[in-house]
């Protein structure tokens, strides 16, 4: 994997510009359309951004909504905190009778659900996503090559 230095002058580290052009804030936003909230991250999902997603998806559900959508396609990044707080909310949903769906991240983000296994734990929306773009194996088919 190759990673790109960053640069240290007196003790505080500064990203590269290419590490700059990479990376982006963490944003939030809510997309309220034909009975159901989408919730929409922007940037990673990890220690610092995690419980802000969380709580943003508690006033969703404690509006009454029955759906909700959370939208993973512009997340760059998810930790193992991130993850943990994803089947936090999927729990609580389930727990109390709401719909919860995700919406696949790209490639990068999308590859710890792939290595822990915990992609079949949730439910996933295929139709707002591209066939070329959505990549996960569920119940274990084979991807279409294109």
């Amino acid at each position: 994997m190759y990673s790109i230095p960053e640069a240290s002058v007196q003790g505080r580290t500064f990203m590269s510009a290419e590490q700059a052009l990479l990376y982006r804030p963490f944003a939030i936003s809510v997309v309220r359309s034909r009975g159901e909230v989408a919730v929409v991250p922007v940037g990673d999902v990890n220690l610092a951004s995690a419980e802000i997603l969380r709580h943003e998806v508690v006033k969703v559900q404690a509006g009454g909504v029955a759906q909700i959508v959370l939208d993973l396609t512009d997340v760059d990044f998810i930790d193992s905190t991130g993850l943990r707080m994803l089947l936090s909310i999927r729990n609580d949903a389930k727990r109390n009778d709401h719909a919860l769906t995700l919406i696949a991240p790209g490639p990068t983000a999308r590859r710890i659900f792939e290595i822990t296994g915990t992609h079949g734990l949730f439910d996933w929306r295929v139709d707002w996503m591209s066939p070329s773009r959505f990549r996960f194996r569920l119940n274990n088919e084979r991807p279409e090559t294109r």
